[in-house]
Parts: C-alpha cells; structure tokens; sequence
C-alpha cells in the first residue's frame, strides 16, 4: 500500500528521516570513545579548561579584593 502525501507532510517525513539519519551519523562519528571525541577531549583540556579556571580565578580575585574594600570603608566611617 503507498502513502499519498501533500508537500507538507512530505517536507515533514523528510524533515523527520534527516535529523534521525543525522543523529546517527553523528553518535557514530563523534560519540562516546571515538577518535574524534577523544581529540576534542584533549582540546577542552588543553585550551578551554585553562581559560575557564584563569576566569574563575580572576572573579575570586575581584570579589575578594570588593570585601577587603567594604571592610575598609566601614573601618574609616565617622561614628554618630
């Protein structure tokens, strides 16, 4: 038996058999333990993590340096 459909429904059967399609190729390619996910693996390490933890660092060094100023405005204001 076939299946008549009007554009619409064609362009959403398409629509739908590409992005599963998609998503295999995908989880063969790049998934858990492939090569290529292990490349980015070493990448994340090499680059990204060192630039997230410099930020991390950088936010703690501005919060801290903020509480040692408001410490130091409260020590100096005149007592009524």
């Amino acid at each position: 038996m076939e299946h008549y459909y009007n554009n619409n429904e064609k362009e959403r059967v398409v629509s739908a058999r590409e992005s599963f399609s998609g998503r295999l190729l995908t989880d063969a390619q790049f998934g858990e333990g492939s090569q290529l996910h292990e490349w980015g693996k070493e990448l994340d390490e090499q680059f990204y993590r060192p630039q997230v933890e410099a930020e991390k660092s950088q936010r703690e060094q501005t919060s801290q340096a903020r509480r040692q100023n408001r410490t130091r405005t409260r020590q100096r204001a005149p007592s009524r």
